[in-house]
């Protein structure tokens, strides 16, 4: 799914829902909705296919070092995940200048790899995992609080910010999705997650942008109409760390 539709998307579901669970002790508000578990798994893996391309055929531009450094800070201050190691890296250009890292991680509540595809506008994380037991409502909670820092700066993110949405019919639970919309340093983010069980792996796919993007986008998709029109990034051959980490990582 492009990206600006599944933000955009994501925008109007946050809007105001009929909540079918209400709000759990997390925090976390609960809703449901129909959800094909199969062909979640399908598109999600293919991320994990083009990523793990562009890490075998790619090189690193050294001029990204600063760069991979502030991700690699924003991701250890947004996920719970001191196991973090870095595996590789990789550059290319596609709509502006893309990073590409796969890291993997062993926790109590999972273990298995982290990539990341990170451009101008937004991060999307791909999370491959096992030793992840998610059947329940309470498991897919569990995940959350486990996974996420919450309530810690420089993100200070509050329970009550994630919505999740689970399958109406689905028994044990093989999908999910969350929506994020926090504030931070008197700017806001927004973070969705689609998740989905392929065999004995769960995949999961965190996208992170600016809420200004998410605004943005869909007053132009009102607008307009246009749900096809990608518009062309100028390449920045400086590597400037993006908005959305900086602000986080304090640009190191």
């Amino acid at each position: 799914m492009n990206c600006r539709i599944r933000i955009a998307m994501y925008f109007l579901l946050s809007c105001g829902l009929p909540n079918s669970f209400g709000f759990a002790e997390s925090g976390f508000r609960f809703v449901t909705a129909k959800i094909s578990s199969e062909s979640r798994a399908r598109y999600l893996g293919q991320y994990f296919v083009d990523s793990e391309k562009d890490l075998a055929v790619g090189e690193f531009d050294p001029r990204a070092e600063r760069l991979l450094r502030a991700a690699e800070t924003y991701t250890q201050a947004t996920f719970n995940l001191p196991s973090l190691k870095f595996i590789g890296a990789t550059t290319h250009k596609q709509d502006g200048d893309v990073l590409v890292v796969r890291w993997t991680i062993d926790e109590p509540f999972a273990k298995g790899d982290v990539f990341l595809q990170d451009s101008p506008n937004s991060s999307r994380y791909e999370f491959r995992l096992t030793n992840c037991a998610i059947q329940s409502k309470e498991d897919v909670e569990a995940f959350f609080s486990k996974l996420v820092v919450w309530r810690k700066p420089p993100n200070n993110i509050m329970p009550g910010a994630l919505q999740v949405t689970l399958p109406t019919d689905n028994q044990p639970v093989k999908a999910f999705s969350g929506a994020i919309f926090t504030s931070s340093a008197s700017w806001l983010r927004n973070m969705t997650i689609d998740a989905a069980r392929r065999e004995s792996e769960w995949l999961a796919t965190p996208l992170v942008c600016d809420a200004l993007v998410v605004c943005i986008v869909f007053v132009y998709l009102v607008l307009t109409g246009s749900l096809g029109v990608r518009r062309r990034c100028a390449i920045n051959r400086s590597w400037p760390v993006r908005s959305h980490i900086a602000r986080t990582s304090g640009g190191r």
